[in-house]
């Protein structure tokens, strides 16, 4: 159970500060609040996604690996978003490397909970399902 105050989820995300406050209560206990360092992999290509990650400051980067091992990113996400894509879209597989740039702190959902809560909030689920449009077309 998470020892989170409701105040930790409204402040700081973008996407969980366009929820009503009902829906912050509901998804509070499937929280952690944890701490990302820089250069942290969250996930590497062909990993398990098993989380989901709301950053609340910071700045994640999503990398593409080319054939001959060279980084490319191809993303980034910050306080205006989450990482855990292929949560969203029900694939558990992650495209891109994922590592965190700039220190900050992320709320952190269990994939499965994640999934679980989009089925139980088409609020949440539009949510985050446009939020995975734009950053389709900015990784495009």
């Amino acid at each position: 159970m998470s020892s989170l105050k409701p105040l930790e989820t409204q402040l700081g995300n973008r996407l969980l500060a366009a929820l009503p406050r009902a829906e912050h209560e509901r998804l509070l206990p499937f929280f952690e609040l944890v701490r990302l360092t820089p250069g942290k992999i969250l996930y590497d290509v062909g990993d398990t996604v098993r989380h989901a990650y709301f950053p609340k400051g910071g700045m994640i980067s999503l990398l593409s690996i080319t054939e001959d091992g060279r980084t490319i990113e191809v993303g980034m996400v910050g306080n205006e978003g989450m990482t855990g894509l292929p949560t969203v879209v029900r694939c558990n597989v992650a495209p891109y490397q994922v590592m965190v740039q700039f220190a900050g702190n992320a709320l952190r959902i269990g994939a499965d909970a994640l999934r679980a809560q989009m089925i139980r909030s088409p609020l949440l689920q539009e949510i985050l399902l446009c939020y995975s449009h734009a950053l389709l077309i900015q990784i495009a």
